[in-house]
């Protein structure tokens, strides 16, 4: 037979395996015969593994990449978060302070108002120690302004500490 021989391959890849169609044609004495031959290519498997290897790879890339961002976004948004409950947190504590020193500074006016009357009701705070003679006895120091002023300070440090409860 003589005549021209033309060859077309076609590669085409399956999961499994990677195929060469081949078409060929042939012109001989005035006729067009044609055949498609299908041939195995050795390398062609792994190479088709490598490729599918190669997207999966990029593919996986990608998602990593975005779950990065979403990432970076979520601790982002947390930092924002957690500055506001921080900014929060001051003012209610603020707030709370500035309503538990009113409270006290009612209640010290009360205490104040309530032993500046016992004061005036009491003309001398101060037990006077007769001797015989009815006169004071000077020579021992009285104890009595000091448990007054002690007892003042035992009820503002009640108040204080039950306000704060």
């Amino acid at each position: 037979m003589c005549g021209h021989e033309l060859n077309l391959d076609i590669s085409v890849c399956s999961s499994q395996t990677v195929w060469c169609l081949r078409k060929w044609w042939l012109w001989d004495r005035g006729l067009l015969l044609s055949g498609l031959t299908v041939v195995f290519l050795p390398g062609a498997e792994e190479q088709a593994k490598r490729e599918t290897a190669e997207k999966e790879k990029r593919l996986l890339e990608k998602r990593c990449k975005m779950l990065q961002q979403k990432l970076e976004t979520l601790e982002t948004i947390f930092q924002e978060s957690m500055a506001q409950m921080r900014e929060e947190i001051k003012r209610e504590r603020k707030n709370l302070l500035r309503g538990q020193n009113e409270r006290i500074q009612r209640l010290e006016a009360q205490i104040k108002i309530m032993t500046g009357n016992k004061q005036h009701t009491e003309t001398d705070c101060t037990p006077k120690i007769m001797e015989n003679n009815d006169r004071e006895d000077t020579s021992r120091p009285s104890w009595w302004p000091q448990i007054c002023e002690l007892l003042q300070e035992l009820i503002l440090l009640m108040v204080k500490f039950f306000s704060c409860i």
